[in-house]
């Protein structure tokens, strides 16, 4: 049985939708099916039938009530009542993880309508499926008008589309008042032939009407509708026909064996490159709500969405871009507090430049370093994986990002990129513009970034927007070895030791920089006299607090010197602050 010949994004939107395994699974068979069984009528349908469900791995045919197969004009059909499987990892434990009955599945097969060399599957869905796990839990699954139709072409009973669907579905966890309940749900998906060879392979799902309660954690809600759409192409039908002989063959051979599963997985990727030249895909959710069952509303959300392409994979060099954020979230008070919510979230961010050669260098070596590979073949790929690694040079773009909440916004821009030291080194750059900046202190919860805000305002560029509404400007940048600056600003000292000024010991030496708890000292009683001529506010004696470090700000920014708000060697050198000297150790200790 070759049950990955099937378009693995059509079964999984099925599965998903139906949520049952036993349906995907059914789907996979029957839109790989042989023809030439096919061609031997009822008896032979019922044989793949079995063979199939006897090549599940862990879940395991139980046998059925009845299961009967017959020739059905120039077709055949066959009827399955109370399917049993159990779930274990070895068919021989005494006690299965889960069991599952199925309660009636129909399958028609014959050519297709209009010829073209195709065979039809139809397939009528259980209406009636339960699942129990060892511990007693139960949990059913109820389908109404649950049906799926594929159709295989020869020769090679190539799968080339999938059209699935129900009008309603239910799920309960039996004594529990647990439920769920969808629909309607539509999927459909296909493979073509494009012009020169090639192909394409669209794919379309969409799903009304969840509703759930969760009467044990004291849940409910619903989504008005989740939709997805997606396509995948390429350069060469044959050649994706060819890689689906392939897998199925070697999933066949593998299917006890999960150590196999992962060499054949480590062969099959690097020809994924030469066959999916691009992907995309696009989800949706809508209308979400969750609330506790007497009627307070938690979470609203009026849309989600999450996008995904890549592109180039067969040339030179290829590029991946993800976008996903969501609009109109509300969530209850006394949950999150009204100004801390992300009301609408908008990111888009891609690689690119991801050299295409290195890229399958990398695949292949990593194909020879499975499971069951040699010392030496281990050995050998190693050098090609890091030689390769090295000449990929991608290019992180973030081409927007803005986070929205009640009376603030930030936008993001900004770049990443190998560069020198090798292998290693790195540049990175970009530009943050925060509208309502003075409204953050209200969104952050913690106490040390919040007390940050007041030396980021310092040192960040004021202006106005379009609008003429008043704005806060943040040029950053990193690189190896010098972690993070804002608009020219060394800020490494905020997050770690870079210079020291402090106590001798036995107290160790220390940078004075904003921290919870606060620093305290003579130390930096020292600072506080070197810059009372800064201060705007009173200063707290012995601590460092922001007036202090807003305080530091200012004289560094007077100094010409790296302005943080940290005291450092170079500040405390311009303080004419000096550390006391280290005592040389005793020698009769």
């Amino acid at each position: 049985m070759m049950s990955d010949r099937a378009d693995p994004g059509c079964v999984m939107t099925l599965g998903t939708a139906l949520k049952s395994f036993f349906a995907s699974a059914l789907v996979v068979w029957f839109t790989t099916a042989s023809v030439a069984a096919f061609a031997a009528g009822g008896d032979a349908l019922k044989a793949e039938i079995e063979t199939y469900f006897n090549q599940l791995g862990v879940v395991h045919w139980d046998g059925a009530d009845t299961f009967t197969a017959r020739d059905d004009g120039d077709g055949a059909v066959a009827v399955i009542e109370n399917a049993r499987f159990s779930v274990r990892k070895d068919k021989a434990e005494p006690k299965p993880a889960a069991t599952i009955i199925v309660d009636r599945i129909t399958i028609r097969r014959k050519p297709a309508s209009g010829g073209n060399d195709t065979v039809s599957y139809v397939i009528s869905l259980p209406a009636a499926t339960s699942l129990t796990t060892s511990d007693g839990t139960e949990l059913t699954l109820s389908l109404a008008d649950a049906t799926a139709t594929a159709l295989v072409a020869e020769p090679g009973d190539h799968y080339r589309s999938l059209t699935a669907g129900f009008a309603s579905a239910r799920i309960e966890r039996t004594g529990t008042g647990d439920w769920v309940k969808l629909g309607p749900m539509t999927t459909t998906s296909r493979v073509t032939a494009t012009d020169g060879g090639g192909w394409s392979g669209p794919i379309e799902f969409e799903l009304k009407g969840l509703e759930f309660l969760l009467a044990s954690t004291s849940l409910a809600g619903k989504t008005e509708r989740i939709g997805y759409t997606g396509e995948a192409g390429g350069s060469s039908l044959a050649e994706l026909d060819a890689l689906r002989d392939e897998v199925g063959e070697l999933r066949a051979k593998a299917a006890d064996e999960p150590a196999a599963n992962a060499a054949l997985w480590s062969a099959v990727l690097p020809k994924l490159l030469n066959i999916f030249d691009h992907s995309k895909g696009d989800l949706t959710v809508e209308g979400t709500t969750v609330k506790r069952p007497e009627g307070e509303t938690l979470v609203t959300l009026a849309k989600a969405t999450i996008a995904g392409s890549v592109t180039g994979l067969g040339g030179d060099k290829a590029t991946v871009r993800w976008t996903f954020g969501h609009e109109g979230l509300a969530i209850a008070p006394s949950l999150v507090a009204e100004p801390q919510v992300p009301r609408r979230v908008a990111i888009d961010i891609g690689v690119e430049d991801i050299a295409g050669a290195p890229l399958r260098t990398i695949l292949g070596a990593a194909g020879k370093t499975g499971p069951g590979a040699s010392d030496a073949d281990k050995q050998a790929a190693l050098p090609q994986i890091i030689g390769a690694a090295m000449a990929l040079k991608p290019v992180l773009r973030i081409y927007g990002m803005t986070i929205e909440f009640k009376d603030a916004r930030v936008d993001a821009t900004g770049e990443a990129e190998r560069a020198p030291p090798a292998p290693i080194g790195y540049t990175a750059s970009g530009d943050v513009t925060a509208h309502g900046f003075d409204a953050l202190p209200g969104i952050l919860t913690d106490k040390n970034d919040r007390m940050h805000l007041s030396l980021l305002g310092f040192i960040g560029n004021p202006g106005t927007d379009a609008d003429g509404a008043k704005v806060m400007r943040f040029h950053l940048a990193a690189q190896t070895g010098k972690p993070v600056s804002v608009n020219g600003s060394d800020l490494s000292g905020w997050f770690a030791g870079a210079g020291q000024f402090g106590q001798m010991p036995p107290e160790p030496p220390r940078l004075l920089r904003l921290a919870d708890p606060p620093e305290t000292g003579d130390d930096v009683r020292a600072v506080q006299k070197a810059v009372k001529a800064n201060q705007v506010e009173p200063l707290t004696d012995g601590v460092y607090d922001i007036a202090t470090a807003l305080a530091v700000a200012r004289f560094q920014k007077q100094a010409g010197i790296n302005v943080s708000g940290v005291v450092d060697d170079a500040t405390a050198e311009k303080l004419g602050l000096k550390p006391k000297p280290i005592s040389p150790p005793n020698p009769k200790n």
